[in-house]
């Protein structure tokens, strides 16, 4: 649990001192990265707690959303990118920000379907 401290308190700040003359892309990507820092915040105090109380971290189900949520979203995640080739394939367009928009959607796609897969449940793979 230490090691988990630490990290946490290293990547925030490195998060905070890497802050520099930053372009608007830059800062927006900051800002969402951040965000998501913040937001993942109290699911790591949480985690830390249940930890602390000798509680088990992961279960079979959150195994199965993860693992449905991962595979929907690499599918999903397979397309945007041949789309986001085909859309800046004859572009001037610098190519960090398609690469930054598609690494920023992967993460928003797969958060998307693991809301829905923590919502909904799985469902049963063996139905007809």
């Amino acid at each position: 649990m230490k090691n988990t401290k630490f990290l946490i308190l290293f990547m925030i700040g490195g998060t905070v001192s890497s802050v520099a003359a930053l372009t608007s892309f830059e800062t927006i990507a900051g800002v969402i990265f951040l965000l998501f820092v913040t937001l993942s915040i109290p699911f790591v105090v949480s985690g830390m707690r249940d930890e602390k109380k000798g509680l088990a971290l992961d279960d079979e189900l959150s195994h199965r959303i993860m693992e449905k949520a991962g595979a929907r979203a690499f599918v999903v995640s397979l397309f945007m990118w041949m789309l986001i080739m085909r859309l800046t394939s004859n572009s001037t367009m610098d190519r960090e920000i398609p690469l930054g928009f598609g690494i920023i959607s992967m993460g928003l796609i797969f958060l998307g379907f693991w809301l829905y897969h923590s919502k909904r449940g799985v469902g049963h793979e063996n139905q007809t």
